[in-house]
């Protein structure tokens, strides 16, 4: 409805600030009902927005940059939930150089940060292993870590992910909640020390953490790793694609068991009117 309210009101929409304001709800709307395409669509005309007002010059050059780099920003994070990781690499190019205003120095790093991520996911997501250690190449934490343990395990440089697998999983060990860790660190784990044939690190693993691993599809896939003779390939986009599989035959399943019940007790008889 508040979609529907913007497009029959959008002539007296209101411009500058609050412009961008009402744009940046009605992405939001968009995207939480699954509508990705209308969004970046919206922000594209936010784009020709600025550039409008760029032209009018009412818009100083410092504030279009900004207010440039955050659209181009956000319509790069919808190309990336769509998957069309190349639009995102695309989308980034457009950025310009932004001029550093005093006591804003965090947030423009900030900003600079989640750039790097947003390419190095996208490439990533391409297979440009070389791209993604390039863009996360001084960059901390446990992202940047999780990109670099993915390329090594990727391209099967099984002694270098460990450590980074480790550390993952030595961090997510230490939070408040009790028992808690990363999940995705052991089955990475597992599967590092299949291909190493080491079966005291799989026998500690499955000993430690065999039995609490609440999600059933990562569960299976950690009973396979660690019962298998050989080195399997068991790897994080697979579970989620096991996963994904699943969730739409439940969804088919439940439409067709609508239907029938609807026309089982809806349809009306031949000779009624």
């Amino acid at each position: 409805k508040q979609i529907g309210y913007y497009y029959e009101f959008e002539d007296i929409t209101p411009r500058g600030k609050r412009y961008g304001d009402v744009v940046n709800r009605l992405t939001d709307l968009y995207v939480r009902v699954g509508l990705t395409g209308q969004a970046i669509q919206a922000l594209k005309q936010r784009v020709k927005y600025l550039n409008f007002e760029k032209k009018r010059l009412t818009l100083s050059e410092a504030d279009h940059s900004y207010l440039m780099n955050m659209t181009l920003k956000r319509i790069a994070e919808l190309y990336l939930m769509a998957g069309k990781n190349a639009m995102v690499i695309k989308t980034l190019r457009g950025l310009k150089p932004l001029t550093v205003v005093e006591g804003k120095e965090e947030m423009y790093l900030e900003f600079e940060t989640d750039v790097k991520f947003l390419k190095a996911t996208a490439h990533m997501n391409m297979a440009q292993h070389e791209e993604v250690l390039t863009d996360v190449a001084g960059l901390e934490g446990t992202r940047a870590t999780r990109l670099r343990a993915d390329v090594y395990m990727a391209e099967h440089r099984w002694k270098e992910a460990l450590p980074l697998l480790a550390g993952l999983l030595s961090d997510s060990k230490d939070k408040k909640i009790t028992g808690d860790f990363d999940v995705d660190a052991i089955l990475d784990i597992a599967v590092v020390a299949s291909h190493l044939e080491n079966r005291d690190m799989i026998q500690a693993l499955n000993e430690e953490y065999g039995g609490r691993i609440d999600d059933p599809e990562k569960r299976q896939a950690f009973n396979i790793i660690v019962s298998s003779p050989v080195p399997v390939e068991i790897t994080k986009p697979k579970i989620a694609q096991q996963i994904d599989v699943a969730e739409r035959y439940g969804k088919l399943m439940e439409g067709i068991k609508k239907d029938i019940l609807d026309t089982s007790w809806s349809a009306k008889a031949p000779d009624e009117k």
